[in-house]
């Protein structure tokens, strides 16, 4: 089964746990390390409760979520609104070939028929995706998912500058688009962020959240 977490994360501190406490209603939160205090929401999967902004109006808070076969990111908040924000996604060459191929082929009924089924559409598929990376889309469209990342944003949960210039040497389109193995990047922002731990954390996994909680 492939991971899905959706969790929300802030410096570990006392204050801050009343913070959480006060601020967001019915939340479950720990220790996440003795780093980080980890906290879901009572809502729905990958939705941002407004209570989130409030409560980065007293502390800053970095929501994390990954879905293992779709996309990760994260997004920090502070001072009432979104700061930084990073999504990185594993169907983008698949999106640019399907929005290629519905431009080519627009009284086309059904997509996956034509690309996994029907062979013209299955050797259309072939040559798009045969040098993708090359081109101008592609390359966009890696640029574009940084559009809303500010790294510096890392120094609200006492990063040292050493340790966020790390973060800035993995998150930038030039290391991305070199990436043999693009799901080792999510495990190297983990390990820098001090966040390998945030795992299978989601808001509809509550019972299993409850193993450790400090009540």
């Amino acid at each position: 089964m492939s991971e899905f977490t959706f969790g929300f994360v802030v410096t570990n501190s006392e204050q801050n746990y009343q913070f959480v406490k006060e601020t967001v209603n019915n939340a479950l939160i720990k220790p996440l390390n003795d780093e980080w205090f980890v906290f879901i929401a009572d809502a729905d999967m990958y939705e941002v409760p407004t209570t989130i902004l409030d409560l980065s109006t007293k502390c800053p808070v970095m929501n994390f979520q990954n879905a293992e076969d779709h996309n990760w990111g994260f997004t920090i908040f502070h001072n009432g609104k979104e700061v930084s924000a990073f999504d990185y996604s594993y169907e983008l060459e698949e999106s640019i070939i399907q929005k290629e191929i519905e431009l080519r082929y627009p009284d086309m009924e059904n997509y996956i028929e034509f690309v996994y089924i029907d062979p013209v559409g299955q050797q259309v598929a072939s040559e798009i995706r045969e040098g993708i990376t090359e081109t101008d889309t592609y390359k966009q469209a890696i640029m574009d998912q940084f559009n809303s990342l500010d790294i510096s944003q890392f120094s609200l949960f006492n990063f040292s500058q050493d340790r966020i210039e790390e973060i800035s040497n993995i998150l930038n389109p030039t290391y991305v688009s070199g990436l043999k193995n693009p799901f080792e990047l999510v495990e190297k922002f983990k390990v820098i962020a001090n966040l390998e731990k945030m795992s299978w954390i989601r808001p509809d996994r509550r019972e299993e959240f409850l193993e450790d909680l400090i009540l």
